[in-house]
């Protein structure tokens, strides 16, 4: 399961996303299992970082992308987390390899 928190994006934005979510699956030798995973998925939307940021603290997702203009800021907000993956280079599947760690939920933040 995915959750992707978006913070002050327009509908069209949004849909733009989701769009190209789906676009960029369906090109994947297994596409068909990641649109089925999608299906569990969800974006959700708020006006701004702090309300954010208070919907992820209280949901304490495993695995958290902070994925924002100036996300090294963002991580002193960060309460409840595992791993969290700061900025565009900190792929969740690098910092996986390097800790053994498994897969329950995803945050990704885009704003």
């Amino acid at each position: 399961m995915v959750v992707l928190v978006a913070i002050g994006l327009s509908t069209s934005q949004l849909t733009a996303v989701e769009d190209e979510i789906h676009r960029q699956a369906s090109l994947l030798p297994r596409g068909n299992i990641v649109i089925k995973a999608l299906a569990n998925s969800y974006v959700i939307q708020f006006d701004t970082l702090d309300e954010a940021m208070e919907f992820t603290n209280d949901y304490a997702p495993e695995h958290l992308i902070l994925y924002t203009r100036e996300s090294s800021k963002v991580v002193d907000m960060v309460q409840n987390a595992g791993s969290v993956f700061v900025g565009a280079w900190s792929p969740v599947s690098c910092g996986d390899y390097a800790s053994g760690t498994n897969h329950v939920q995803n945050f990704l933040f885009l704003d």
